[in-house]
């Protein structure tokens, strides 16, 4: 199993580690490769990659979007109606991370 939808502290209040510590989980779980998906930002990305390069981890690049018209930007996390309007996008390969960015 590979995590597909992990946020970093480069997610507004919905990361908690840091990409090295992401990578380090992984890591320790022993897995092979992860997914970060920031929401709205790929700001992270490049310390993630570069985590997992020295890991040896296989990184997976991505984003979390938000809808700017979904419940979701009305409402605090948490609560009611806050849920859905967002959309994961994972990169294939380098023309997918450019087209993230």
């Amino acid at each position: 199993m590979i995590p597909l939808h992990c946020h970093s502290t480069f997610s507004f209040h919905a990361g908690v580690c840091t990409p090295r510590e992401i990578v380090a989980h992984t890591k320790a779980q022993g897995l092979r490769s992860v997914a970060l998906t920031d929401t709205d930002r790929v700001s992270g990305l490049i310390l993630f990659y570069r985590a997992c390069q020295d890991a040896g981890i296989d990184p997976i690049l991505g984003v979390e979007l938000t809808d700017p018209g979904s419940q979701r930007n009305r409402h605090p996390p948490g609560f009611p109606g806050s849920d859905g309007g967002h959309l994961v996008l994972l990169a294939k390969n380098a023309t997918g991370y450019g087209d993230l960015c």
